[in-house]
């Protein structure tokens, strides 16, 4: 998979360019005042829905969110069309683990529309701006688990020693 050149056209619907995917599909780098960063491994925290969700909740697909994750789509769409369907794929699959999001993505135009409009400023904007459409999907809930007691319970599990 050409990384330098996916992430390329991923901040092509950025207004200030991330510099790495975990930028892009950090399902908290919009969100104002949540604590996860500090909370302890294995908590279970809540964090506002996706752009996504909220654009599906709405009645009308003709408001400005909806015109908003169209122009991204088109702009990736343009982009993308030389890519192939596997790493389209990927990369929606990289998406949806970074946003920690089970979203079930049917092909190509779902998963440019999932990346338009969870990973655009634009939208990204428009949602920090009108927080009341925030309020038409509910909030997600996120299970932080617990590495390192998960990687402990598998070693004494497998009875072998590091």
């Amino acid at each position: 998979m050409p990384l330098l050149r996916t992430l390329k056209v991923l901040n092509s619907i950025r207004t200030v360019p991330e510099t790495s995917f975990h930028d892009l599909f950090n399902p908290l780098a919009w969100v104002k005042e949540i604590s996860a960063e500090t909370e302890p491994a294995g908590t279970t925290i809540t964090v506002p829905p996706l752009a996504l969700h909220v654009a599906n909740a709405m009645k009308s697909s003709t408001s400005i969110l909806h015109v908003l994750i169209a122009q991204d789509a088109d702009r990736l769409r343009a982009a993308f069309a030389q890519f192939s369907d596997e790493h389209l794929y990927l990369l929606g699959a990289i998406a949806k683990a970074g946003f920690t999001d089970d979203t079930v993505l049917d092909g190509r135009e779902d998963i440019l529309r999932y990346i338009a409009a969870n990973c655009s400023s634009s939208v990204e904007s428009l949602l920090l701006n009108t927080p009341e459409l925030l309020a038409l999907a509910p909030s997600r809930t996120i299970q932080m688990q617990d590495m390192v007691a998960a990687s402990k319970r598998t070693i004494l599990e497998s009875g072998v020693a590091p």
